[in-house]
């Protein structure tokens, strides 16, 4: 692994978290992210409601049987938050189509007249409003959902049956069917919703890995340290993001500090605050396992070409032409490594690091494989 990878690793551990009470990294979505969440949660229950088949609904003398969901227009989408561990997705305006097999007894005339006929339902001015928690999971290591309940509401129920004479008497009491399978349909649909949020969602969750290996090297233990925190503006995730090192362990020498809160806005869909005890341990690592080595030749992109001993252009050797006579036709090779851990300094404001380091620089000549300082 080379200095490059070690950095690109850093970049990596901002996602993750310190010691068991005290995290290293706080992810804050804010409600514009979350309103973002909804739309994603809008487009899953739009696709799988019309997978789902509704069970049948019988009330007196009416039934309907084979219920099937086949369309749903999708509605708006908006996510409240409520403390302290609480969101709400509310999902309005939708139209849902479905399909039934209504069977229903009439009296016409004084006769008690039966008709059992394939029926369309057109649902208008659908709304859902589910609401969920999110805490952590038994083994309080996982984000997980919680006491899902969602409760649906169909502003207008139209009913249209096909099937000559007998679906055109049905149709004079459409509004009396529509009427009394409506408060099941809507009671099937929420659960559903419910299913759909536990099955899609929670179990994404429940697979979510919590601890990455890298080669062996490099793990990081990510799992959460704290229940999540709900505000009415943002949902803030705090986790654990432990740096260590399976093959060779070692007990880093930076104590963990506490985050220092900033205010943030919601100008952002997330945020990271992010301590610096985390690349910290990465350097330390890397220094003990000695990948803070860099050597340069000839062959390297960019600096290669500097360290040639004959050019026309500009090199060591145009540079010093006492060193193109002696290594007429040859190249040097440079090397740099860490003597010390070296430690991250400061943050930027422009979301940039200063580390200070202290090198070992060498210079390898064309005819010896000895360095020599530099």
């Amino acid at each position: 692994m080379n200095t490059l990878l070690v950095l690109a690793l850093c970049g990596l551990l901002a996602l993750a978290h310190s010691d068991d009470s005290q995290g290293a990294v706080e992810i804050r979505f804010t409600s514009q992210g979350f309103d973002y969440v909804g739309q994603l949660a809008m487009k899953l229950v739009t696709e799988e409601l019309p997978k789902i088949k509704i069970p049948d609904i019988t009330s007196g003398d009416i039934t309907a049987s084979n219920i099937n969901v086949t369309k749903m227009i999708p509605p708006t989408s908006k996510v409240d938050l409520q403390s302290p561990s609480t969101f709400v997705l509310n999902l309005n305006g939708a139209t849902i189509g479905l399909t039934a097999k209504v069977k229903a007894c009439q009296k016409i005339l004084g006769k008690n007249v039966c008709a059992s006929v394939n029926a369309d339902m057109e649902g208008d001015n659908v709304n859902l409003k589910l609401t969920a928690q999110l805490v952590r999971s038994a083994d309080k290591q996982r984000p997980t959902i919680a006491n899902s309940v969602c409760v649906t509401t169909i502003g207008d129920l139209k009913l249209k049956t096909s099937g000559g004479v007998l679906g055109w008497v049905l149709d004079l009491f459409s509004s009396i069917i529509a009427t009394v399978v409506k408060p099941d349909i809507e009671k099937d649909l929420s659960q559903q919703a419910v299913n759909v949020i536990n099955q899609k969602l929670d179990s994404a969750l429940a697979k979510m890995k919590i601890d990455i290996d890298l080669k062996d090297e490099y793990d990081i233990d990510y799992e959460l340290t704290q229940d999540p925190v709900i505000t009415s503006e943002y949902l803030e995730i705090d986790m654990k993001g432990q740096v260590t090192c399976p093959k060779k362990p070692m007990t880093s020498p930076y104590p963990s500090t506490p985050l220092v809160s900033t205010p943030l806005t919601n100008t952002k869909m997330v945020y990271a605050l992010v301590s610096d005890k985390i690349v910290n341990d990465v350097l330390f690592i890397a220094h003990n396992l000695g990948q803070l080595a860099f050597t340069a030749t000839k062959d390297t992109p960019e600096i290669g070409p500097l360290l040639e001993l004959h050019c026309s252009t500009i090199c060591l050797g145009s540079m010093i032409p006492d060193v193109d006579q002696l290594y007429p036709n040859s190249s040097w090779a440079v090397g740099a490594s860490t003597t010390t851990v070296p430690p991250v300094i400061t943050f930027r404001s422009d979301d940039s690091a200063q580390i200070v380091a202290n090198l070992t620089t060498n210079v390898y000549a064309p005819d010896s494989s000895s360095p020599r300082p530099f």
